[in-house]
């Protein structure tokens, strides 16, 4: 669970600041200064942007002329995210200020001329933060040496029939050299819409996962989510039983194969992949799970425990902390109590989050979440079921210092309801959500982590799955 539980840590953190804390800095035009027009904005610009409770992200704004009258067009990558092409509106250079929104993310930015090839101003997203722009794309490469340079094995690009009659999943198979028959995994990504590789902050841990895993002997399939990059569907409407319902048509395409071994299968998930993964095999069996930073307690538990977590490893004050899970806990109790019209229960909600001290923009993006249909389905969804209703073995993962899925408050859950003796429940001292080797555990080292999964955290795996299902 990362992108979307970030977002309500971050919501309820700016809650508690103070107003002077929510200022930008004066960028205020000096005798060096340039005067900005449609024209010489055209072009790419390149800028960090230092995220409260978070890590610098590299953005990247590609304008060009939209018509022969000077009017602009937009885009924006987020790279360090793996996010790319992000449409954007409204950019014109008025009285020259030079502004633009990105309402898929509820963000917009003005900037006002800087020194020679500069521009400065503010990006809003909730909270108005500094933010500068120097001309071209400036993005410094980052070390990610876990990466494969070459796979000497099968890749296969495939699509296949999602969980709905409306979505066609796209993604990678890889198959080690031979010919077969193999064990065969299913990838499940966390929460937010993801791409096969489940890129984020620079790095692609699916890609290395997968790598590791089919050197290790095993044919491997991950997929892009529902509506999003390659795979057609809608992403905003789906939950997690939807997902699952995807995860179990992978599986059901890789038992197909007459290269895969369809008594030797797993589902690897992490995160929310950890939820999906027990609720797929309902749907279509598999002989084993592996469940990384799999929550065995319900989101609502989660994220009011990661809201203090992150904000704790972050420097907030105790009672900052208690005020952001105020905060937090009146929202779900407003999505318990559920409302049959549906804009009046978003607008009580983002009331209850002005009154809390968010502000408007910020609190319309998290009231349109808290009310939407995966959080309404997934709030107080009880893993233990589908746990205990499992008979295969299941190996349970986590990092010590995962401040996203606290390890300790579903260890014991976990290991009470796995019933196969073969099932094991590990904690991995050191690491983080991510299973990269963390000092604090905080969102904020994961961009700047080399690592991006731990070789201990590869080796639990691939070795549990040798003993499960045997490789090879």
């Amino acid at each position: 669970m990362k992108k979307f539980v970030a977002a309500i840590a971050l919501a309820a953190f700016c809650a508690a600041c103070s107003p002077g804390e929510n200022e930008v800095r004066d960028t205020s035009v000096t005798e060096d200064t340039q005067e900005l027009t449609a024209e010489t904005v055209v072009g790419d610009w390149s800028g960090q942007l230092s995220v409260p409770g978070g890590p610098e992200l590299w953005l990247v704004f590609h304008i060009t002329e939209a018509d022969e009258e000077g009017g602009l067009a937009i885009t924006m990558d987020s790279p360090d995210q793996g996010a790319m092409g992000i449409a954007g509106e409204n950019a014109s250079v008025e009285d020259g200020t030079f502004q633009a929104s990105f309402p898929v993310i509820g963000a917009r930015f003005t900037m006002t001329p800087g020194d020679g090839e500069e521009m400065k101003g503010a990006w809003i997203q909730g909270l108005p933060m500094p933010f500068a722009l120097t001309r071209g794309n400036n993005v410094p490469a980052r070390a990610r040496p876990q990466e494969p340079q070459t796979r000497d094995y099968v890749v296969e690009t495939v699509s296949f029939p999602g969980g709905a009659d409306d979505v066609e999943l796209a993604g990678e198979l890889t198959l080690p050299a031979g010919d077969g028959p193999f064990p065969a995994l299913v990838l499940i990504s966390g929460s937010g819409p993801q791409d096969r590789n489940e890129e984020l902050m620079g790095h692609r841990p699916f890609l290395v996962l997968s790598d590791h895993l089919t050197r290790s002997g095993y044919a491997v399939l991950r997929y892009d989510d529902r509506g999003f990059s390659e795979s057609t569907g809608d992403y905003a409407s789906a939950t997690t039983r939807d997902f699952a319902d995807d995860a179990a048509a992978a599986l059901a395409y890789l038992k197909a194969d007459a290269r895969i071994d369809a008594a030797r299968t797993a589902y690897v998930g992490h995160s929310e992949g950890g939820l999906v993964a027990p609720m797929a095999t309902q749907v279509e069996p598999a002989a084993a799970l592996v469940l990384l930073a799999g929550p065995a307690v319900p989101l609502s538990d989660v994220l009011l425990r990661q809201t203090a977590d992150i904000m704790r490893v972050e420097g907030a004050s105790e009672e900052d902390i208690e005020t952001a899970l105020a905060v937090n806990q009146s929202a779900f109790d407003i999505a318990r109590a559920g409302n049959e019209d549906a804009d009046a229960l978003e607008a009580e909600m983002k009331a209850a989050f002005v009154s809390s001290g968010v502000n408007e923009t910020m609190a319309e993006n998290m009231s349109e979440r808290m009310t939407g249909p995966w959080m309404a389905w997934i709030m107080d969804y009880d893993p233990v079921p589908a746990l205990e209703a499992y008979d295969g073995p299941v190996l349970a993962l986590f990092g010590s210092m995962d401040v996203q899925v606290a390890p300790d408050a579903s260890e014991g859950i976990m290991r009470e309801a796995l019933s196969h003796p073969d099932s094991d429940v590990v904690t991995l001292d050191g690491l983080n959500h991510l299973f990269q080797p963390a000092e604090t555990g905080a969102m904020s080292e994961y961009l700047e982590i080399e690592t991006t999964m731990d070789p201990a955290a590869l080796e639990a795996v691939s070795d549990w799955l040798d003993d499960a299902l045997g490789a090879g």
